[in-house]
């Protein structure tokens, strides 16, 4: 990582004693608040809620599966618990003459991880979001060895239900429908994502322990 040498002048950025303290603050406010809102948002669903996942370590931010302006937008955010981790699929529908129905994200499990559930989407209709989640158990083998939970999801796809509606009512005009999917970018495990920052340091959060601390 990039550091800048400091050689005591200041170039713009607020000077205010205390400022830079206070907007850490600030940001950690912020990222606390954002973990709390997604922690009552799993824990309200029944499949996960029934996981007894423990506390969320950690959430990273949204990793866009699709591009903007495709008709479905799919991103997906990683939860990290103790032993486990829960993806988190947001998604869109662009087309206002279709809804989609069961829709689920799909894909090869990498090495390391066991797929212990999935949530689908029961019902997404035109420009209204919806979620749908994976839940992946990390193997003993893999919390032996850091390299042991890097990984990617693989040949992920969305499937589902497609219905023909109304454009302007919203009104389903075909009651049967027919199954379709929709291939998506592949999804990263990293380090990263078992890293929180504290301060000038870094903790791993996996399984909830402080193994190691590295210096960024």
């Amino acid at each position: 990582m990039n550091r800048s040498a400091y050689n005591g002048s200041v170039t713009g950025g607020d000077t205010t004693p205390g400022a830079g303290r206070e907007r850490k603050t600030s940001e950690k406010t912020q990222l606390t608040s954002r973990q709390d809102v997604f922690s009552e948002q799993l824990s309200a669903i029944p499949e996960l809620s029934s996981l007894s996942l423990g506390p969320l370590l950690k959430s990273s931010q949204p990793v866009e599966l699709t591009e903007s302006e495709t008709e479905y937008v799919i991103t997906c955010v990683k939860h990290i618990f103790r032993g486990h981790i829960v993806f988190q699929f947001d998604m869109t529908n662009t087309l206002n003459d279709q809804v989609l129905e069961n829709a689920q994200v799909v894909f090869t499990v990498p090495e390391g991880y066991s797929q212990v559930a999935s949530v689908s989407c029961p019902r997404l209709v035109y420009n209204e979001p919806g979620r749908a989640y994976t839940v992946l158990e990390i193997t003993a083998e893999a919390e032996e060895d850091y390299n042991g939970l890097l990984g990617s999801l693989e040949s992920v796809i969305l499937k589902y239900k497609v219905k023909d509606c109304d454009p302007n009512t919203g009104e389903v005009e075909d009651d049967e429908g027919y199954d379709d999917e929709y291939a998506l970018e592949d999804v990263d495990i990293g380090l990263s994502d078992f890293f929180q920052r504290a301060q000038k340091k870094a903790t791993l959060v996996l399984l909830g322990k402080k193994r190691t601390k590295l210096v960024l």
